[in-house]
């Protein structure tokens, strides 16, 4: 009824999700989006394919810990397995930590700039 209504699923789902995301396939297809922590995204992107929004994934550790090149490459590499066809918003896996720098921001955008739009 709440799909049906026009409302979207905003599902945050820390932990790995993969194994059982095929049991999402259940739902209305583009009826919302899957915030993911630590699945493996182009596993998920294969089971459940433009069922779902993907979101996620960039891992805090790698945005706090590394520089921004490497966040960079992080960045292109999700967005390069997950998101060419559409329906993928990167972001951070479960949070964005304060101690994340500025650089590391920038690095992110660059990628989704240079990546992230729709191949069709």
């Amino acid at each position: 009824k709440i799909i049906k209504a026009g409302f979207k699923l905003c599902a945050h789902l820390d932990n790995d999700w993969t194994k059982n995301m095929e049991y999402m396939l259940e739902l209305p297809k583009h009826s919302g989006f899957f915030h993911l922590d630590q699945a493996d995204l182009p596993k998920v992107r294969e089971i459940i394919g433009d069922h779902f929004c993907l979101m996620g994934n960039l891992q805090p550790a790698i945005t706090t810990g590394s520089g921004s090149e490497k966040v960079y490459e992080e960045s292109k590499k999700l967005i390069q397995s997950c998101g060419n066809e559409g329906g993928f918003i990167l972001a951070t896996g479960c949070e964005a930590p304060a101690a994340i720098p500025i650089e590391n921001y920038y690095a992110a955008k660059r990628a989704v700039l240079d990546y992230g739009y729709f191949r069709k």
